[in-house]
């Protein structure tokens, strides 16, 4: 992976960037047990993972639970970011990943815009990046949530939008960075020309390369690496 010629890097949050102990799957569990839904962890975080999480939660709602009314989805969906808010306003596990403040000055350090964007809403964004000591930083240049584009990944939207703020046209000068399928398939659909799958123990590298990631890493500093080039 060459980034000579590259002038933004797109990275999601939660999972790649940000480590919050896998607290919002957590929260999409605990609130679809309201309508009777009880799944694994590593269900709800291959169903939802860099979604907008009330898509997530309907297409979960779904294929589960079909007869469910839309006035029991609007309270799953309540349920949950009442859940969420609060656990991110209490929880001691937020924190960036190792490496990730090192590898934004690094790209900056090459003229490189660093931007994040999230299946979250702006609301929890918001909440994060204050608890991580990010707001107003000259850490991040742009964000962009899924409740900001009419349609959240795996559409490119939200990178599209970021693109059009920074004045960038060509997405062959653009890397999408993330931890998930639908990361995966929206740096596709944007026509990212580099796809950076960080795996986990939830995708594995070998799933990451089939999903279409051009290149796989087992952490941010790996990144670093090809930065420094």
């Amino acid at each position: 992976m060459n980034l000579n010629g590259i002038e933004l890097v797109v990275f999601d949050m939660a999972g790649t960037t940000v480590e919050e102990g896998k607290t919002v799957y957590q929260c999409v569990k605990k609130a679809l047990e309201r309508v009777g839904i009880h799944l694994e962890l590593e269900e709800v975080f291959r169903a939802v993972g860099g979604m907008n999480k009330t898509e997530g939660i309907n297409q979960l709602i779904d294929a589960h639970a079909p007869e469910t009314s839309d006035e029991e989805r609007e309270a799953v969906n309540a349920d949950f970011f009442k859940i969420l808010i609060k656990k991110y306003e209490e929880t001691d596990e937020i924190k960036a990943f190792p490496g990730a403040v090192e590898l934004f000055a690094e790209l900056h350090n090459r003229g490189i815009k660093v931007a994040l964007d999230t299946g979250y809403s702006r609301e929890i964004v918001d909440l994060l990046l204050k608890r991580l000591g990010w707001t107003g930083s000259d850490l991040i240049d742009f964000t962009v949530t899924s409740d900001e584009v009419e349609s959240g990944r795996p559409s490119p939207e939200m990178i599209q939008k970021i693109m059009a703020h920074f004045g960038i046209t060509d997405a062959q000068r653009v890397v999408k960075v993330g931890d998930t399928q639908s990361d995966m398939e929206e740096g596709l659909n944007a026509q990212c020309k580099y796809i950076v799958g960080v795996a986990s123990n939830m995708y594995s590298r070998e799933e990451l390369t089939a999903l279409g990631a051009t290149h796989v890493v087992s952490n941010l500093m790996e990144i670093m690496d090809y930065a420094k080039v």
